[in-house]
């Protein structure tokens, strides 16, 4: 916590806050902000709020969504194909060709996990065009589960059936999704 507070413009990070308006032999009355509003402080409310974790700095908000939308956006870029990535990087960013976009260390890790991900796919992909058989699932008619089997076995079905893994073992892929398109 900075030792120099000051009065001034916060944003609010808590769901609520009640400001008071009245004064102290007056009535009582506030006026009542939510999250994302910037609030006008005198330097022992805004010392008080700041303690709690109550408000930021004015814009901190938009600041941490917008680094959040680069980071993965700089992830999605990662995974094309590096003469895709490259176009684009170079009319997007203003980058060369040789420049990566600087991937904050908070997302390096999912980033390499992608990459992993990737390269698994594309081999799987390569592997099955080839008709290479090694794969148990390459070119085999899995059964199909009853429509109430459980996620789980719906994945493995479409994987069998030609589903790109990295879209049937996505968290957000539904099994109603799974079902629409390889239980028909």
């Amino acid at each position: 916590m900075s030792d120099t507070i000051k009065a001034g413009r916060y944003q609010l990070v808590a769901a609520r806050f009640d400001q008071q308006t009245s004064g102290p032999n007056d009535p009582f009355t506030f006026k009542r902000y939510v999250r994302g509003d910037v609030v006008t402080l005198d330097v022992e409310e805004a010392e008080r709020l700041l303690r709690a974790g109550a408000v930021v700095e004015e814009g901190a908000l938009e600041k941490a969504d917008a680094e959040a939308k680069l980071a993965a956006a700089v992830a999605a870029l990662q995974l094309l194909p590096d003469e895709l990535r490259s176009a684009i990087t170079a009319g997007v960013l203003g980058l060369d060709d040789d420049e990566e976009p600087a991937v904050p260390t908070e997302v390096a890790g999912e980033l390499e996990a992608l990459r992993t991900q990737l390269a698994e796919a594309q081999a799987a992909l390569a592997q099955s065009q080839s008709g290479d058989q090694s794969d148990p699932h390459a070119g085999t008619s899995a059964e199909r589960p009853a429509k109430a089997a459980d996620k789980a076995l719906w994945v493995d079905y479409a994987k069998a059936m030609g589903a790109d893994p990295i879209w049937a073992d996505n968290p957000d892929t539904t099994k109603t999704q799974i079902i629409e398109a390889y239980g028909a």
